[in-house]
């Protein structure tokens, strides 16, 4: 009897942590995100715009990093494969941030990495994609 009371109550105990600590599962439209870390919480237009340029900037970073990293081009074949090895390090840890924000599920935020994206391979990827012959 002891026992089952013991369980009831930390299970309600759990349920309550477990609501608070929530996030969001579906996308949602707002100023109100948790991005990355406990402090880049922006909550009013002065802090949300801020961000969503921020994120922007960095998806925009990462196509500019991926285009220099396959045209690096150095005199050194040794020099040239640490270059790459720490740009691919850099880069690849940038797309795994930009991936995290955009779990927030937050509409704009996602917005705001797809469009930096898009822009910067507009930019400097276009060029590298093949023109696709389609056959009938």
């Amino acid at each position: 009897m002891i026992t089952q009371f013991t369980v009831s109550l930390s299970h309600a105990a759990s349920d309550t942590f477990c609501y608070s600590t929530m996030m969001h599962m579906t996308f949602y439209w707002g100023m109100s995100a948790s991005i990355l870390f406990d402090f880049w919480n922006p909550r009013t237009w002065q802090t949300y715009l801020p961000t969503l340029v921020i994120l922007f900037i960095s998806a925009f970073l990462h196509q500019f990093l991926e285009y220099y990293r396959l045209n690096l081009k150095s005199t050194s074949v040794f020099l040239n494969r640490y270059k790459s090895a720490a740009l691919f390090g850099l880069n690849s840890s940038l797309a795994y941030l930009l991936m995290l924000a955009v779990m927030s599920f937050n509409g704009g935020v996602f917005i705001a990495v797809m469009m930096g994206f898009s822009v910067g391979h507009l930019l400097f990827r276009c060029s590298d994609v093949e023109s696709v012959n389609v056959c009938c």
